[in-house]
């Protein structure tokens, strides 16, 4: 009897195993496809705020995909923009690829005039969206972060929709960057300068934007020493007038490139950039 229980058993085993091998395989999960998005937006997500203090501020935005008039201040790269108070300081930061991250602090009514900003363009109105498209660029869409000392927010994020006015990005880049943001230096020759220099009736400035050692080891004569790492941390107290006209150089054109359109953002209105003194046509004297 226990032999035929045994024999049994087995072969109830090797049916068993019949069947598993004669089953079907599951088919394996399709991975998500690129293009598929996920809306988590709260519509309920208040739409007015009552404070007027922000305490906290963070955009990010990209214009890569835009076609944006060549006319405008606004160039096809992605902006990052940051201002956190704490006390009586205010903190800020901005990014574009550009010139790099920059850290600065803002005037006393430097929140303020962001909370112009955020009323004018009704920002409250975007509260609460949340959309992720799989598959995009982690550079692509918009996000906004806006905190009030009263406990209320502002939250929207989207990979795929640069929801924020185009309008609004101009006046947050201005506020941040200066009132010359989105303006252009003008490039000129070396030999073109010089020209320039020897007439009688020249009323530009020529600035130095090399280290003070490099600037004292040979330079061109009547040049301003106002060094780019001084102009990146808003050091122009040598450079009072706006629209005199500033003819930049360095040793090999990279820095005064970075300086003039540093100047430019700080709202000087006639900057000339001219490369470095490894191409200057001229003499040069030394401190």
């Amino acid at each position: 009897m226990t032999r035929v229980f045994f024999i049994l058993a087995l072969a109830a085993a090797l049916l068993a195993l019949l069947s598993a091998c004669a089953a079907p395989k599951p088919e394996p999960e399709e991975p998500p496809v690129d293009g598929g998005t996920t809306d988590t937006t709260d519509p309920d997500a208040p739409k007015t705020v009552d404070s007027s203090e922000i305490t906290s501020f963070r955009c990010k935005v990209s214009l890569l995909s835009f076609d944006l008039p060549e006319s405008g201040r606004l160039r096809a790269e992605r902006y990052e923009l940051t201002a956190k108070r704490e006390g009586g300081a205010v903190t800020c930061t901005r990014y574009r690829p550009e010139t790099g991250e920059e850290t600065f602090t803002g005037t006393p009514d430097f929140p303020e005039r962001l909370q112009e900003i955020v009323s004018k363009h009704d920002l409250a109105a975007f509260n609460g969206i949340s959309t992720f498209t799989s598959g995009l660029p982690d550079d692509f869409g918009a996000t906004l972060e806006i905190e009030y000392a009263s406990g209320e927010s502002i939250r929207a994020s989207s990979n795929d929709d640069m929801f924020l006015p185009l309008e609004c990005v101009e006046d947050l880049c201005v506020l941040f960057y200066g009132p010359g943001f989105g303006g252009q230096y003008q490039q000129m020759a070396p030999d073109d300068v010089l020209a320039l220099l020897e007439e009688d009736d020249f009323d530009g400035l020529i600035v130095d934007v090399r280290r003070h050692d490099e600037y004292a080891s040979g330079h061109i004569p009547g040049a301003l020493n106002v060094p780019n790492e001084d102009i990146q941390a808003g050091d122009v107290s040598l450079l009072p007038s706006l629209d005199q006209p500033l003819y930049v150089y360095c040793r090999t054109g990279r820095r005064s490139k970075e300086a003039a359109q540093k100047l430019v953002d700080l709202g000087y209105e006639n900057v000339m950039e001219f490369g470095g003194v490894v191409d200057w046509p001229g003499e040069l004297v030394m401190d």
